[in-house]
């Protein structure tokens, strides 16, 4: 009866896929839309910069992602906060298989991306499109403020990617890896039916 019961709260807890698809869609779409509309200049490219070699754009991206993914097992390792921070993302993303997985990475990278590096920081500037940034990662109550102050944080490292290498790619790419591993670690971390 008790396991029955897990499973059915964890059931009602599955985050949607179509709706992560939707809202991330109509996210990445708006901000593209809002940049042409209003500005000269398109949201993949940093204004008036060059862009960096291919290459070094990816090694960035990725390298930065994987730093940050390293960071996080570290603090969870060395911090009782970050590992009550990560029991609590644990409960309130509720459980996901890899597509899920996936598909939440990919389409949250770009569409944050596009919204809040591309057509916000050009306009409103590195500081405030962070600060924005980190405040819509607010959880249900004050337990989780240390995700919003992480998310501040990587909102400033985001943007100077963004403006290091010219172009969107490198922030996705870092974005999505972070979401990608450190989603797959939660989920490896979920206690499993029965379990202790």
């Amino acid at each position: 009866m008790r396991l029955e019961h897990r499973d059915h709260h964890d059931h009602q807890r599955r985050i949607s896929i179509s709706a992560v698809l939707v809202i991330y869609s109509a996210t990445g779409l708006g901000a593209w839309l809002l940049t042409w509309w209003l500005t000269d200049y398109s949201p993949f490219f940093y204004p008036d910069t060059t862009p960096r070699p291919l290459p070094e754009i990816l090694g960035h991206g990725a390298g930065a992602g994987l730093l940050v993914v390293l960071l996080s097992r570290l603090l969870e390792r060395y911090f009782a906060w970050a590992r009550a921070l990560a029991r609590r993302m644990i409960d309130l993303i509720g459980p996901l298989d890899g597509p899920s997985i996936l598909v939440i990475s990919l389409s949250s990278a770009i569409g944050e991306e596009m919204l809040f590096r591309g057509f916000l920081q050009p306009s409103i500037g590195l500081i405030a499109s962070s600060l924005l940034f980190g405040l819509l990662h607010i959880g249900p109550n004050r337990a989780y403020w240390p995700w919003t102050v992480m998310a501040i944080a990587m909102g400033f490292a985001f943007g100077a990617l963004y403006l290091f290498t010219g172009t969107l790619l490198a922030p996705i790419l870092a974005h999505f890896t972070i979401n990608f591993f450190n989603l797959h670690h939660m989920m490896a971390q979920k206690p499993h039916p029965g379990g202790s």
